[in-house]
């Protein structure tokens, strides 16, 4: 584990809301409270925006969603600090046959700084490392398809949503346990 934590030195402070247990299951829900969930919805719009662009998508849909929705995701948060502001989540939902990502969105002016990459490092130190974890993008978003795949996911379904953006979903297979 030490081996792990001085390869992957978080580049900021990184707290899951949710406490996780091994077994891929939530062991007790904590809801994120209402700051937190306004700091979750202050990163994702100037980053689903930097999305928007990168797809081409005047009206992409995660730009419509509220923080009272964040709040009532039902989703589990990791949260990145650097200063005690929040410049990064992620969340995920989790199931008998493993994770699914459901958003994973970092400040734009912290972009390229490992923050991401540290995050899905942290969920996959969390979770049941015997099941997979799934994550959904849009097909023309090149730069999250690259940094997925750099961590060992691949791509394994193409469809569209239902405003017609093509998407792709990305599976990181089961890994053997540490």
């Amino acid at each position: 584990m030490a081996q792990i934590a001085k390869t992957f030195a978080p580049p900021c402070h990184l707290a899951w809301r949710v406490p996780l247990r091994v077994a891929s299951r939530v062991a007790s829900r904590v809801a994120l409270s209402r700051p937190e969930a306004e700091a979750v919805w202050q990163v994702q719009q100037p980053a689903y925006r930097v999305e928007a662009d990168i797809i081409g998508c005047a009206d992409f849909p995660p730009l419509r969603e509220c923080v009272d929705a964040i709040l009532l995701a039902g989703e589990d948060f990791l949260l990145a600090y650097d200063n005690h502001q929040v410049v990064g989540a992620l969340s995920c939902l989790h199931g008998d046959e493993g994770c699914v990502i459901c958003r994973m969105v970092v400040m734009p002016r912290h972009f390229r700084r490992g923050i991401g990459r540290w995050m899905l490092h942290y969920l996959f130190l969390s979770t049941n490392p015997a099941l997979a974890c799934r994550v959904v993008t849009a097909r023309a978003n090149h730069p999250g398809i690259a940094f997925y795949e750099s961590l060992g996911f691949s791509p394994s379904l193409h469809f569209a949503s239902k405003e017609c953006i093509d998407l792709v979903l990305l599976t990181h297979r089961a890994r053997a346990a540490a």
